[in-house]
């Protein structure tokens, strides 16, 4: 029996858009699995970080009901000049919460400790909870939302300074033809200083500008601060180094301080993290030209 007129085109275009119908799923629930991931994380770190700020606030706060030197212009007026004893007020809620971003972060600036035996003795659990679990996820989390912007900033560079592409399977086949210079299927990333001066370009930008961001705002809360002690208590804080010889004492500089050490320190992970993926693929790239370079002398001897 004679096929109907067509018959073949149609079984062949109904194949074609089975194929299409099943590479599209592929891809949808390839995106979809990427998502997964990101949505879970950022549900477990946000439940660990308010937990752990919670806690945080209700124990210094209102259970061991810890004291410092005092700040407020009430304590400062009803303290009786004629007594040698210092003047002290219990914390605030704004102190806490900022004691608590210090430790987790390690940043330790030291205008604020525990000054109980129970305090303390909470507080190295405290620490290493913060250390080991909560900022690990914070830092994590980050790195996953920052990957996809930093990517884009080195393939927009890679469109601007385009690496030399290298043939090493030399099967003649070269998936990689976008923003490169030649045939290849490996991106040589060229001598050092000019590689990692534009792979570290977006990473150095974001740190830069946020601090300087954030020095402006702080010399607005806090009555006193100039400009330049500003930057310098922001890079202090963004490399958790925290010497404590900048102070800030308003409860807006010190709610802003929270926020400022949540993102400066954690794009400093995202960072620095980024700057080993750097520096494992030059690595790779260097041991890679070594091997073709030995691979080439029995041939050309």
């Amino acid at each position: 029996m004679a096929p109907a007129p067509g018959g073949k085109k149609s079984l062949r275009r109904s194949a074609t858009s089975a194929n299409l119908a099943e590479k599209a799923n592929e891809v949808s629930c390839a995106h979809a699995s990427r998502r997964h991931p990101i949505a879970q994380q950022l549900f477990t770190t946000t439940v660990l970080f308010v937990l752990y700020m919670v806690v945080g606030v209700l124990v210094y706060a209102f259970g061991f009901e810890e004291v410092k030197l005092c700040e407020s212009d009430a304590a400062l007026e009803a303290a009786d000049d004629g007594l040698d004893e210092p003047c002290l007020e219990r914390w605030t809620w704004v102190d806490a919460l900022y004691f608590s971003m210090a430790t987790m972060s390690t940043v330790g600036y030291g205008d604020l400790a525990p000054g109980s035996s129970g305090s303390r003795a909470f507080t190295v659990v405290f620490i290493i909870v913060g250390v080991a679990v909560v900022f690990t996820s914070i830092g994590s989390l980050m790195n996953i939302a920052t990957e996809p912007l930093f990517d884009k900033a080195r393939t927009l560079l890679d469109r601007l300074f385009p690496p030399r592409l290298i043939d090493v399977t030399a099967n003649g086949v070269y998936p990689i033809r976008k923003g490169a210079a030649g045939k290849g299927d490996f991106r040589h990333p060229g001598r050092a200083p000019f590689y990692y001066a534009k792979n570290l370009l977006p990473l150095a930008l974001v740190v830069v500008v946020l601090q300087l961001l954030c020095a402006a705002v702080f010399t607005a809360l806090e009555p006193g601060l100039d400009y330049g002690s500003a930057v310098y208590f922001c890079f202090v804080t963004a490399t958790t180094v925290g010497y404590g010889d900048v102070r800030i004492s308003t409860q807006a500089a010190r709610g802003f301080a929270c926020v400022h050490v949540l993102l400066s320190v954690a794009v400093l992970l995202t960072a620095l993290s980024g700057v080993w993926v750097i520096v494992g693929m030059e690595a790779f790239s260097g041991n890679l030209k070594w091997s073709q370079h030995a691979s080439c002398q029995p041939r050309c001897a």
